[in-house]
């Protein structure tokens, strides 16, 4: 209804009683307002009542009630329908919750257009909407119009993103290439989020503490694969892997941004494969894996490793090739990461090297550093160069001060 009051302010009122109960007044100088008010099931009686103290007259000292209307009250929406991003393809739901009088009527609209049940629309008219098989021209805001009687309420707008579906070979780029994908849980997929190339690039599925998901191929050696690769993960505890046949080749770990490696794949077939794993415990960074721009290249000349002899774990360590020889190799980087530290030089394929190391200049001697020597092959400007490759070999320093040479056979 509407109503306005004329009237002494603070003393002379105009009010609604429901069953003899005040339930809202107005009093003073109030121009014409629309009032709604709420009435519980069964019989109920209403009166508008104007009442005047025991001194003073003010203003009309009137009151007036006009435009009076009874029906079922809006529906109130107590829960929205979200706003959703997936891939072309998925199922998407979107769901309303409403209270009022019954019966409720549902509309869904597509912006602003309602919406009719069809071959990829279902539940149209009801508080739950399904769209199967969603296609990019299914994006835009969703809501719905909840009715009752001649009274409506509408929802907010829910946006429905609709990402193309990107391909494993499309985005790692490596031509001729068959890829499959698994693990744990979650397998991975194509995206353009976060990519090297500025087009789309693999990532991985949602894992779970103790579990992985990887992507592979299967080449014919002997070659070389190179690819970038990116990592947020928990550092030194969830790691992203290359592993040849099921072995570990190098991983990372932590927040890592876009890297470039190569690796030199033996004669016959071999399995590459890219496994991003989680521990038993703790999420950390976006708990998530990528890799772009895998290529391979067969037949390029790609030579079996040298083997390197047994050397004793410490010492004075071996004796350099007389001056004139061979050029010394040159550390062309040290990248340090925590208490990690990894040593990157230029190298040849017929050369065996090795890596000693002093904590202090004044110590007489060098010791020798364990671990296994990471030979790929040096690629310029996308060309393997046959007789060149990058060595490299990582030391955890714990906090400490070290000093490192690298002696070529």
């Amino acid at each position: 209804f509407w109503w306005k009051v004329s009237s002494e302010s603070g003393g002379d009122y105009l009010r609604l009683y429901l069953n003899g109960t005040k339930q809202t007044e107005i009093s003073g100088e109030v121009d014409w307002q629309l009032v709604s008010y709420p009435l519980g099931a069964g019989t109920q009686t209403l009166e508008w009542r104007y009442k005047k103290n025991g001194s003073v007259a003010a203003g009309q000292d009137r009151g007036w009630v006009d435009q009076v209307t009874f029906g079922p009250s809006a529906p109130v929406i107590t829960t929205q329908p979200l706003s959703q991003s997936v891939s072309a393809g998925s199922t998407v739901s979107f769901n309303v919750v409403a209270t009022g009088t019954a019966p409720l009527v549902y509309q869904w609209r597509l912006a602003g257009v309602n919406l009719a049940d069809g071959p990829n629309v279902t539940g149209a008219n009801t508080a739950n909407l399904s769209l199967p098989n969603v296609q990019l021209s299914q994006a835009g805001n969703y809501s719905v119009v909840v009715s009752s009687g001649s009274s409506g309420t509408t929802s907010s707008n829910a946006a429905l993103t609709v990402v193309p579906v990107i391909s494993l070979s499309d985005s790692l780029d490596g031509a001729n290439l068959v890829w499959s994908t698994g693990g744990s849980v979650s397998s991975w997929t194509g995206q353009t989020a976060v990519r090297h190339d500025g087009v789309d690039a693999a990532q991985s599925g949602s894992v779970a503490d103790s579990q992985y998901t990887f992507i592979k191929t299967t080449v014919t050696g002997p070659g070389v694969v190179s690819f970038w690769w990116k990592v947020s993960s928990e550092a030194n505890r969830d790691l992203l892997r290359f592993m040849l046949n099921g072995v570990d080749q190098f991983s990372i770990s932590g927040e890592v941004e876009w890297e470039f490696r190569t690796f030199a794949v033996p004669a016959s077939a071999q399995e590459l494969q890219w496994r991003y794993s989680k521990n038993s415990s703790v999420a950390g960074g976006q708990d998530r894996a990528w890799v772009d721009e895998v290529s391979y290249v067969p037949d390029a000349g790609a030579l079996p490793l040298p083997s390197i002899p047994s050397l004793p774990a410490s010492g004075p360590g071996p004796t350099p090739a007389p001056p004139g020889s061979s050029p010394a190799p040159v550390v062309s980087k040290i990248e340090v990461n925590g208490t990690r530290t990894v040593l990157t030089w230029d190298a040849r394929p017929n050369r065996i090297y090795q890596v000693v190391y002093k904590d202090d200049l004044a110590d007489t001697e060098w010791t020798i550093l364990d671990g296994e020597i990471l030979i790929r092959w040096k690629i310029v400007d996308d060309t393997v160069v046959s007789d060149s490759v990058i060595a490299s070999m990582e030391d955890i320093l714990a906090g400490k001060t070290r000093y490192y040479r690298v002696i070529e056979y």
